[in-house]
C-alpha cells in the first residue's frame, strides 16, 4: 500500500477499498480489505493470502479518549502490525488530539504502516491535519445520526491541502458517484455497506469498478470527439 510514500501525480491510480468480511471468496477487485479490531486472526491471515494489502481497522466502541485507554489503543496498533496489517484506520471522532497524534506516529513513524485518518467535519479534518495525517478519509456517514451524504466529501475536499491523499468513505453505490468524486480529486474509495448487502460482494465490486471504468472511457471518448 504505502500511499504516504508515493509521489502523487495526475497518473496515480485510484484505490478501491472494501470491507469484505468473511463473505468474499477468491480474488476480488479490491486493493485492500478492512477488518475491525475484533477480527478473527484466521480470517485476517486468510485474506492476506488472497490480497496484496490488508487493513486492520483501529477504532471500535471501546476506543475512548480517556488516559486509561491510551495504552490499550497503542496495543491495538501493535497487534495489527504483528498480525500483518499494512495500514490502520484512525477515527478522529473516537479519540482526542493527543491520542490521534500518538497513534498516527506509532503506526507510520515507528511501525511503517499507513494511517488512514478519518474525518467527517471541518473540525475533524483540521485535527487530522494537525496530527500529521497524509492519508485522510472523508466519511460521508455522520456517526451520530448515521445519515449519509456525498456532499460531505464534496465540501471537505475543498478544505484539504492538495498534497494529501483523500479517500471517500461510505454511501458509494454507483459508478457515477465514483467518477464525480474522482474528478474532484479523491484518490480512493472505502466501500463497505453496499457490498455487505450483496450475496456475492466480490462480483458486486468487480461490476462497480468495471462500470466506473467503462463510464470513464465513454467520457474520454466524447471529450476527444469534441476536441476534434
Amino acid at each position: 500500500m504505502r500511499w504516504s510514500g508515493r509521489q502523487i501525480d495526475a497518473h496515480d491510480q485510484e484505490y478501491f477499498l472494501s470491507n469484505p468480511g468473511s463473505k468474499t471468496k477468491g480474488h476480488s477487485a479490491a486493493s485492500s480489505g478492512s477488518f475491525f479490531t475484533e477480527f478473527s486472526r484466521a480470517r485476517f491471515e486468510d485474506s492476506k493470502e488472497r490480497s496484496t494489502e490488508s487493513f486492520a481497522t483501529c477504532a471500535d466502541d471501546g476506543f475512548t479518549s480517556t488516559k486509561d485507554h491510551r495504552g490499550i489503543q497503542t496495543q491495538i496498533v501493535l497487534e495489527a502490525a504483528a498480525a500483518g496489517a499494512d495500514a490502520v484506520l484512525l477515527i478522529a471522532a473516537a479519540v482526542d488530539d493527543v491520542s490521534l497524534c500518538r497513534l498516527r506516529a506509532v503506526a507510520e513513524d515507528e511501525l511503517g504502516l499507513d494511517a488512514l485518518v478519518e474525518a467527517h467535519t471541518s473540525g475533524e479534518l483540521r485535527r487530522a491535519l494537525n496530527a500529521g495525517a497524509r492519508i485522510i478519509g472523508i466519511n460521508n456517514r455522520d456517526l451520530r445520526t448515521f445519515r449519509v451524504s456525498l456532499n460531505t466529501s464534496e465540501r471537505l475536499i475543498a478544505e484539504a491541502p492538495a498534497d494529501r491523499i483523500l479517500i471517500s468513505e461510505s454511501g458509494l453505490q454507483s459508478a457515477d458517484s465514483l467518477l464525480r468524486l474522482r474528478k474532484l480529486g479523491f484518490r480512493g474509495f472505502l466501500i463497505g455497506e453496499a457490498l455487505m448487502r450483496e450475496h456475492d460482494p466480490e462480483t458486486a465490486l468487480r461490476d462497480l469498478v468495471a462500470a466506473a471504468e467503462n463510464r470513464q472511457a465513454m467520457n474520454d471518448e466524447i471529450r476527444m470527439t469534441k476536441e476534434e
